[in-house]
């Protein structure tokens, strides 16, 4: 897909909602408005809150405020321009907001579905590579859909399983995916698959260039839709395959960046493969933990392994960029999501392994570079064991922050949740100049933050009238201080003993309670 452009319009003032519940966060007893208010399915109006902890409220903060704004004001973003959706957490947690705002997601998602070719179109009009197919054409993503679109269907399709019109339509996509992408066998080998294809004619004006990673993509979303549809998961081996058939190297396992229909792409200019080819990799090993299929994982770890052996630099203490086809270093820099990348596929070696050493091998990475940036914050570029000054620090330090809670979630040593913590804890005084705001990341790396920390409960007060005043302590500290503008509130906090104090019409009522992970309370 084309590199995402920033967000424009309405949907930078998220940035400044969550800012605002990291100050109610400091400030506890200021008058703090609801996240959210969304009916149940029996019309009653629900008001949902986060308190008792920065990274808690904060992250529901943003993942509200972010979705909410997108689905309302710029609904085309979803059609493949985010890297996914609301995180599965709120789910767990009965954040009924969010099954609100994926249901919004899915309406506008499909809506855009063309009736003849049933294809949808990208989330905007931008220029596309050159296509090295028909290299004197000019060719934009108007009008046209990535083949990796089916798994932002499928995502939509797990969050609502028992929608039996949603599963249809997702069923639909993915079978025009696979009439209008492919690119026909002519032997028995498999074969690649297009780009972009036009939405009104199911064919040309066609791209012919793909990402790797665009075959881990669609492989993942036709994977996520088998069980409906047996025909989805060998088609998907199939393109797997092809791209594992077509290394850069046919005695080392090096990937190419790009496809062209047949083959990997030759760029005489720059014939390193990169690490964004570890986006790949990354899909591979949740393919095999999707699949059940070991081999998967044998392929994952046998990339991994070229790279922890070849792109990591002693003298330097971090990793770099690139490798040339033999696995000789091909830059002496680290930049951008490479460092996000590597980092990534260490987790998931250490989780189908058990060695202990790929967790090292993290620590050690994370540790140099954090010393290498500053305020504990990582660099955007690290050059020779050096920050280049000029680049400043990466400005998504909140993916970090995903991985040493991926590396808590993996191992259960506590020294990575308190280098997350430490991490987060900068995350929050530097505000949004260190967050991923695109696709809600950094409000789900902080939400997955405040989970490692506590267990997170979820209290449901029933309140005798909208417009109660309500107040929420632990100890001495009060907490949240509102005025509910329905009858239900829903609270989320960490589970401890709190006192809940509500006041309407003159009358006073305080309640004890010790929160467990759900409780509902009546308030007379």
């Amino acid at each position: 897909m084309p590199p995402s452009r920033p967000l424009i319009g309405s949907l930078v003032a998220l940035t400044t909602a969550g800012l605002v519940g990291l100050a109610h966060s400091r400030a506890p007893s200021a008058i703090l408005p609801p996240l959210a208010v969304v009916d149940r399915p029996d019309g009653q109006p629900e008001a949902y809150y986060a308190v008792g902890d920065k990274a808690l409220t904060t992250g529901l903060t943003l993942l509200t405020n972010y979705w909410t704004t997108l689905v309302n004001e710029q609904p085309n973003l979803a059609r493949g321009h985010v890297d996914h959706y609301l995180p599965p957490a709120l789910k767990d947690l009965g954040y009924r907001p969010a099954d609100a705002l994926m249901a919004q997601l899915a309406e506008t998602f499909f809506a855009a579905r063309n009736p003849q070719t049933g294809l949808i179109p990208y989330a905007y009009d931008a220029e596309l590579p050159s296509d090295p197919n028909d290299p004197s054409t000019r060719t934009t993503t108007g009008n046209k859909q990535p083949v990796g679109l089916i798994d932002r269907a499928a995502e939509l399709c797990q969050w609502s399983p028992d929608d039996r019109a949603l599963q249809t339509r997702c069923l639909e996509l993915a079978q025009s995916t696979l009439e209008h992408f492919d690119v026909p066998q002519s032997t028995a080998e498999p074969t690649g698959l297009w780009g972009w294809v036009d939405v009104t004619s199911g064919a040309a004006p066609r791209h012919a260039l793909t990402l790797t990673q665009d075959y881990g993509q669609v492989a993942l979303g036709m994977v996520k839709l088998a069980d409906a549809n047996s025909a989805l998961q060998p088609w998907a081996d199939q393109k797997l395959r092809f791209v594992w058939q077509h290394p850069q190297n046919p005695t080392l396992p090096l990937l190419y960046e790009q496809f062209v229909l047949t083959q990997g792409l030759e760029r005489p200019e720059e014939p390193s493969s990169d690490t964004d080819t570890l986006y790949f990799v990354r899909q591979l090993f949740e393919l095999c933990n999707l699949t059940g299929n070991s081999q998967y994982c044998d392929w994952a770890m046998a990339t991994t392994q070229v790279w922890v052996e070849r792109a990591w630099i002693p003298e330097w203490g971090h990793f770099i960029r690139k490798l040339n086809p033999d696995g000789s270093p091909a830059v002496d820099s680290l930049y951008g999501d490479a460092k996000h990348n590597i980092l990534y596929i260490l987790v998931q070696a250490y989780r189908v392994t058990g060695d202990r050493a790929y967790l090292d091998r993290l620590l050690l990475a994370w540790n140099n570079l954090k010393n290498l940036g500053k305020n504990g914050l990582a660099p955007e570029t690290v050059r020779q064991g050096a920050m280049v000054a000029d680049q400043g620090l990466d400005p998504e330090q909140t993916i970090f922050l995903d991985i040493l809670l991926e590396a808590y979630a993996a191992s259960s040593d506590p020294v990575f949740l308190q280098a997350a913590e430490d991490l987060g804890d900068r995350i929050l005084e530097q505000g949004e100049s260190a967050m991923r705001l695109d696709s809600g990341q950094a409000g789900a790396a902080l939400l997955k933050l405040a989970q490692a920390r506590y267990p997170i409960g979820r209290l449901e007060l029933d309140l005798p009238t909208a417009g109660t005043q309500l107040t929420l302590r632990r100890g001495e500290q009060t907490l949240l201080q509102t005025q509910v503008p329905s009858e239900i509130a829903i609270l989320y906090l960490p589970q401890s003993t709190y006192t809940v104090i509500a006041q309407y019409e003159g009358t006073t009522h305080t309640i004890p309670i010790q929160l467990s992970e759900s409780m509902q309370i009546t308030v007379p």
